[in-house]
């Protein structure tokens, strides 16, 4: 049942990628051209600034929420009150991401240059952090992420192939981008309100909550310095120009880390549930995580050789050192997905989501250094080795920690855990 189970929503969840990557795919050269190389700088900055602050409304809930979901299973006082509570933890948090989103807006001068876009920008902030995401993938309903999320950015694509037309429309690209975390979210509440999950709410639930799931937004804040930031460290440091580089570089590596991500959906519930039932042992998420960075770096590779001739074929002249960024970032897809695979299906099922305190202190002292070294001499380039840096020092904490774990419970004298 659970075999027949995962082999669905792997399928489901392929399809719902195979839309997903296809918005940037298209929509990324196509912007590049219709907007120009400054107004598609300012896209980026935007997003930037839309995905940063959305961490302080999504809080790590994302792989706490599946995680927790995935857990209690079909006992529905559980599942009630970790929705309520994630979804009042998100609306407590909510004023807290619009100050930050406001104020990375000013730090960028975006909000000067593009202020109908910027104050757009801040609506789909906030749409997209509270995304119930982790509960359907939690309760392995993929059908509902088809029809709630995939569906959705079929049409925002056609939308922004139709209507954008000019530099002067960054606005409407911006309000479009929105369209698909509205439907989404406008449709997980009427799910979730009519299955009646979500009660009062309750402070103490909520401080709890949060307190639990500190160690995975510390993990993603810090994840955010060296990865949604960048354009607007970039920015800072370099130059406006040099952030459409490094957005285009940007997407290849983005490409390499989702081809996984339908497998990985579908497991980590079945995953996580083997984990607190002391069932399982180590074969399925040591064979997953071996798996999945074995394809990703295949993919890597051929990516990373044909990197010049897409960038040549499919964006304006002008883009010549976005060519190197994107090799840079085939690479440092592989770290990636090494580190996120071993935290998500090994560390976090066994309790051990702590180390994430020490990947992510780790990875923002080193990330956070290489940029400022980096990127003043070298514009995207250096922001794209910086990126390197970093999630090769979260893959290296985080494997260092998951061999001590497989081999504490192996060590003689404990229970066999396999």
């Amino acid at each position: 049942m659970l075999d027949r189970l995962l082999i669905k929503n792997v399928a489901v969840y392929s399809a719902h990628y195979a839309v997903r990557f296809l918005f940037p795919l298209i929509a990324t050269p196509f912007l590049a051209h219709v907007l120009t190389r400054d107004k598609f700088s300012e896209f980026a900055i935007i997003n930037s600034c839309i995905w940063t602050s959305s961490v302080f409304i999504e809080f790590g809930f994302y792989i706490y929420g599946v995680t927790r979901v995935g857990a209690v299973g079909e006992n529905r006082e559980m599942l009630g009150k970790v929705v309520s509570g994630i979804t009042y933890s998100k609306l407590f948090l909510s004023p807290f991401a619009a100050a930050v989103y406001l104020i990375l807006s000013c730090l960028t001068g975006v909000i000067v240059r593009a202020p109908a876009a910027t104050v757009i920008g801040l609506v789909s902030m906030l749409l997209s952090g509270a995304s119930f995401t982790w509960f359907f993938q939690g309760r392995q309903r993929g059908a509902f992420v088809i029809v709630s999320e995939s569906a959705p950015l079929v049409v925002q694509l056609l939308l922004l192939l139709w209507l954008v037309r000019s530099p002067d429309e960054l606005w409407l690209a911006i309000a479009i981008q929105a369209l698909a975390p509205l439907v989404s979210l406008s449709a997980a509440l009427i799910t979730i309100s009519r299955d009646g999950l979500l009660g009062r709410p309750m402070f103490t639930e909520v401080r709890s909550l949060l307190r639990e799931a500190s160690p995975y937004f510390i993990e993603r804040l810090s994840y955010s310095t060296y990865t949604s930031i960048m354009p607007s460290l970039i920015v800072l440091l370099a130059s406006r120009s040099a952030v459409a580089d490094y957005s285009v570089g940007e997407r290849f590596g983005t490409l390499l880390v989702g081809l996984s991500g339908p497998l990985s959906q579908a497991a980590l519930p079945r995953v996580a549930r083997a984990a607190r039932g002391g069932a399982g042992g180590w074969r399925l998420p040591i064979g997953l995580v071996i798996f999945i960075t074995a394809v990703t770096a295949v993919f890597a590779l051929g990516l990373g050789f044909s990197s010049k001739l897409i960038v040549d074929h499919f964006f304006p002249q002008g883009y010549e050192r976005a060519v190197v960024v994107a090799q840079i970032f085939c690479v440092t897809a592989c770290f990636a997905t090494l580190g996120y695979s071993v935290t998500n299906f090994i560390l976090i099922p066994r309790g051990k989501a702590r180390v994430m305190y020490w990947s992510s202190g780790f990875a923002f002292v080193f990330g956070l250094a290489a940029q400022i070294v980096l990127v003043p001499r070298w514009g995207a380039q250096g922001a794209a080795l910086g990126r390197l840096v970093s999630e090769a020092v979260v893959a290296l904490v985080m494997c260092v920690a998951a061999f001590r774990l497989v081999r504490e419970t192996r060590a003689p004298g404990r229970r066999d855990a396999g």
